[in-house]
């Protein structure tokens, strides 16, 4: 088709190559209008080009059949309504492929622009879930800002958000939030997880201690919890009690690195070197190249 519409007689086999192009970049609605003002252009050839130029004609109508095939085919993704977007990055968000799970909440984003329509709404707070996922915190705060603008009763877009504003260490906003998140979904224990997580890091330790403790009587066997409640705990001055629960964590789940560093600091701080130096070099079979373990290790040993 370049070739044939490169002589400067051939303006309406230009334009009818200029139609197809305008289709591959179109969208699929638009696709079959252009597609067949394209073909309609190649047939008024007859009446423009010599003779001598009818031979390729078949092929060229051949070759704008064939392309408007493939970019229907290609363009299956454009037929997607907002609720399958949303299905499709469920999937997604399930099999932990975070990527793929925001590129199709983006795309529901756009395909459903009315912010009062549920999709929108939806998948606003999907793609602030994902984002935490994916470390992008930044990001995911300033969606889910709008997710609880839009939807002021979405307990887990209010959670999200201070997960968001904790690792941000926007701590009294963070607080603000989980509590708004535990009374509009008082049975959700994410959102009590984000409270507790957020009254840690605004010392407010009496909360955290009492939302921990609230996680660990419905899963006893939540490393985590008791993890944090062991430095919570510690943190209050109950040194005792939180190394109960530290060490109760790494019963729980001996890969937890984080419960490790805690209580071998925990050790360290109370005396105990020797147990602290034997957790370090536990965790280091975990995490050998973990550089705050390592240097943990050189400081607990340069003491013996």
């Amino acid at each position: 088709l370049l070739q044939l519409a490169s002589g400067p007689a051939d303006m309406p086999l230009r334009q009818s190559y200029i139609y197809i192009c305008v289709a591959a970049k179109s969208q699929f609605g638009k696709l079959r209008r252009q597609a067949a003002l394209c073909l309609a252009n190649l047939l008024e050839l007859r009446s423009v080009l010599p003779s001598r130029r009818w031979a390729p004609l078949p092929q060229i109508v051949l070759s704008v059949c064939l392309l408007g095939a493939t970019l229907s085919l290609t363009s299956c993704g454009d037929m997607r309504t907002p609720s399958d977007c949303l299905i499709s990055g469920n999937q997604y968000f399930a099999a932990r492929d975070y990527e793929h799970a925001a590129m199709d909440y983006r795309e529901a984003l756009k395909r459903e622009p009315d912010k009062t329509q549920a999709a929108h709404k939806t998948a606003l707070n999907n793609l602030g879930v994902v984002l935490n996922a994916l470390g992008k915190h930044d990001e995911a705060a300033q969606v889910l800002k709008n997710a609880v603008e839009l939807d002021p009763k979405n307990h887990i877009s209010r959670y999200a958000l201070a997960q968001s504003l904790t690792v941000l260490k926007q701590y009294k906003e963070a607080v603000e939030q989980a509590r708004l998140a535990v009374e509009l979904g008082p049975d959700e224990l994410g959102a009590h997880r984000a409270l507790a997580d957020a009254g840690l890091g605004a010392d407010e330790l009496e909360l955290s201690i009492s939302e921990y403790r609230y996680l660990i009587k419905h899963d006893a066997d939540d490393d985590l919890a008791h993890q944090k409640l062991g430095e919570a705990l510690y943190k209050s001055g109950d040194k005792d009690s939180g190394l109960v629960e530290l060490k109760r964590a790494i019963e729980l789940k001996s890969d937890n690195i984080e419960a490790r560093k805690a209580y071998a600091n925990a050790l360290r701080d109370k005396g105990d070197d020797k147990e602290a130096l034997a957790q370090v070099e536990a965790a280091l079979k975990e995490e050998p190249n973990d550089a705050e373990l390592r240097q943990l290790k050189d400081s607990l040993a340069s003491q013996k």
